[in-house]
């Protein structure tokens, strides 16, 4: 313990590193900034249209089958531009998201990659200077906020898109009432979480930008 201790007076304290950049956000006027708003846009609204469709499409029958088509129509369809995101892969969608959120501050990376020393050194960053563990920054509070949503919102559109490409490739008309309806339970509950979580994400985007990437992906629907 003294060993590692007497190491840290030795280490750059986290102040020395201000170059990293803590307290903004990516370039809103970079062009990866807009196609990544625009995206994420478009999935949000692909969402709330198939919550919305799903929650007023009824059958004869009452069965799940008709929600579960309502929302592959939605999701899956060709009539209209869908979000890319909804097929593409974890890292793609990930860092699509990241390049809206504030960047990872050297403190927490250090954390994170050094959390044994940090463990046994209580976080110890130099004489006169708080220990690492003992304040959080706005700017690492925000990263850590629009990590946690990017991750709910991956997490839940995995399992969402995975449903429906199996409903797809079983078939709904040759699956039991059963099998639809343990689904559509899947699909319904994944599709909300998914929704709420790129909703939150959303809310922590500076509203101007956010209106401004809506009425473009109304006008890019309205042109198909």
């Amino acid at each position: 313990m003294l060993f590692l201790a007497s190491c840290c007076d030795h280490i750059a304290p986290m102040s020395a590193y201000a170059s990293v950049i803590e307290n903004s956000a990516q370039n809103p006027m970079s062009e990866e900034y807009r196609k990544a708003l625009f995206a994420i846009v478009q999935l949000d609204g692909d969402m709330r249209s198939a919550r919305s469709m799903s929650s007023t499409t009824t059958s004869a029958s009452g069965d799940d089958a008709f929600k579960i088509s309502a929302v592959r129509s939605v999701m899956f369809g060709t009539g209209r531009p869908q979000s890319a995101l909804i097929r593409s892969d974890a890292s793609v969608f990930l860092r699509t998201f990241d390049a809206l959120s504030v960047p990872k501050s050297y403190r927490q990376s250090y954390m994170e990659n050094n959390a044994f020393l940090v463990y046994y050194t209580g976080g110890y960053d130099g004489p006169g200077r708080p220990r690492m563990e003992e304040y959080v920054t706005d700017a690492e509070d925000m990263h850590a906020k629009q990590a946690a949503l990017r991750n709910d919102a991956w997490a839940a559109v995995d399992v969402l898109v995975a449903e429906l490409n199996y409903v797809t490739k079983a078939d709904l008309t040759a699956m039991s009432p059963s099998d639809i309806a343990e689904s559509w339970i899947v699909i319904s509950s994944n599709l909300e979480e998914a929704s709420k979580a790129v909703e939150s994400f959303l809310n922590l985007v500076p509203q101007q930008f956010v209106k401004e990437a809506r009425e473009s992906v109304i006008a890019s629907t309205n042109k198909s």
